[in-house]
């Protein structure tokens, strides 16, 4: 009756010294607080234009989100929140977009592949996170449109998540934007007249 086999310690020590680095939670996983700010990035976009928060300063920033799996709802909420704040007059040179993509985890020799994959439509721009920052430092949701909404000195102003659009999400998306803004029609005050 042969023996049987022995256990490779070796491996078996390589695996769980593996196991252990990947269960040490990172440290913004650890202190488990949600950044108040837009945080610091240096990203590019699809085309390979640089884009960093320096751009954003001074202004509103809506900032949207996701992960392939949320991706197909990130439209519905950009058009929406957009024809809504249009539709208050709001002042469009006081805001900017800024999609994102949350592509952690794509390996490194898939990266050329999945930039293939985005539009070829310069306005359809979204920066590549291929480290996952923005989802990391505003804790984002897999699988749906996450929005962040920062004011013109950078610091959250409202955010929140979803799937389908949500019609009175969307209005109170809208007035934090408006009131950030400087639009007197959030207080019901008319446009001075000549």
């Amino acid at each position: 009756m042969p023996f049987p086999a022995r256990p490779c310690y070796g491996r078996v020590a390589m695996a769980v010294f593996v196991l252990l680095i990947l269960s040490v939670p990172s440290a913004d996983a650890e202190s488990g607080k949600r950044a108040d700010r837009l945080i610091n990035f240096k990203m590019t976009d699809q085309f390979d234009r640089s884009y960093d928060q320096d751009k954003y300063a001074g202004f509103v920033t809506i900032l949207t989100g996701s992960d392939k799996k949320g991706s197909s709802f990130n439209a519905l909420w950009v058009n929406a929140i957009f024809d809504s704040i249009v539709a208050r007059g709001v002042d469009m040179d006081r805001i900017w977009f800024l999609g994102t993509a949350d592509l952690r985890g794509v390996p490194r020799f898939m990266k050329g592949f999945v930039k293939g994959k985005f539009p070829k439509e310069e306005e359809r721009w979204a920066l590549l996170d291929w480290e996952g920052k923005f989802a990391k430092a505003y804790h984002w949701k897999p699988g749906a449109t996450n929005i962040e909404i920062f004011g013109p000195d950078g610091m959250v102003a409202a955010s929140t998540y979803g799937r389908n659009v949500s019609p009175s999400r969307v209005a109170g998306l809208a007035k934090v934007i408006l009131e950030l803004a400087g639009s007197a029609q959030v207080a019901g005050i008319p446009e001075e007249s000549p």
